[in-house]
């Protein structure tokens, strides 16, 4: 296979998970330790990354693609709950191969 053709394979792996991780890891930032410990991390460096490497902490359904294509994303915090009136706080996902992959995710504080 030509770099080409693996390169648009890589591309559409990335489009086919991004929206799933960023629905699947908003949630875990309110439910796993490992992931708020990230979220804190987030809050105070304006950004993170997560890939095949955190596997162990990786939803089952979305795991497999992650660890088989070796995918790896960074997630920036976008908007920061700065009002009371705001609970929420935006993030984007996007890859680190293909920047211009992204998807938003908007979680409520639950710290």
């Amino acid at each position: 296979m030509n770099k080409s053709k693996i390169k648009k394979k890589r591309k559409q792996k990335y489009i086919e998970v991004i929206s799933y991780i960023a629905f699947e890891i908003d949630i875990a930032f309110c439910t796993d330790s490992y992931w708020k410990r990230k979220l804190d991390t987030l809050l105070l460096e304006n950004n993170i990354d997560i890939s095949y490497k955190d596997k162990k902490y990786l939803p089952e359904y979305i795991k497999k693609e992650i660890v088989r294509n070796k995918l790896r994303f960074s997630v920036k915090l976008l908007s920061p709950n700065n009002s009371k009136d705001n609970n929420q706080t935006i993030l984007e996902f996007s890859s680190k191969e293909f920047p211009q992959i992204t998807s938003e995710a908007k979680i409520t504080n639950c710290q």
